[in-house]
């Protein structure tokens, strides 16, 4: 997720699309740790990654999923089976990644 979020600038907009939805499926499949990886995310990634980066994989997240746009509804389109919504997509993300990427209080 974080390596998605930190190209997303740099992959064409059928690509960024594509790995919306790598998000939005690795959160559902996941997601039921949701403590577990944003303590991951705390003691293991974002230490290794430095402040900076940390930070600017938070700001992608937010960014990424502040509002439906045409990358997320092509995302949604994508898995013709499943009549995922836009708006679904986008909220169930940016909860999930909020959760994820909070800092401990103290950190």
């Amino acid at each position: 997720i974080v390596q998605k979020l930190l190209i997303r600038k740099y992959r064409t907009t059928a690509k960024q699309a594509q790995d919306v939805l790598y998000i939005h499926d690795t959160i559902e499949l996941f997601g039921g740790a949701l403590p577990t990886l944003n303590d991951l995310w705390n003691t293991s990634l974002a230490p290794t990654l430095g402040a900076k980066t940390a930070k600017r994989v938070a700001e992608e997240a937010e960014e990424t999923f502040a509002s439906v746009t045409d990358v997320i509804r092509d995302a949604a389109r994508i898995p013709q089976d499943r009549g995922l919504a836009p708006e679904r997509l986008r909220t169930f993300c940016a909860l999930a990644l909020n959760q994820i990427l909070t800092p401990r209080r103290g950190d």
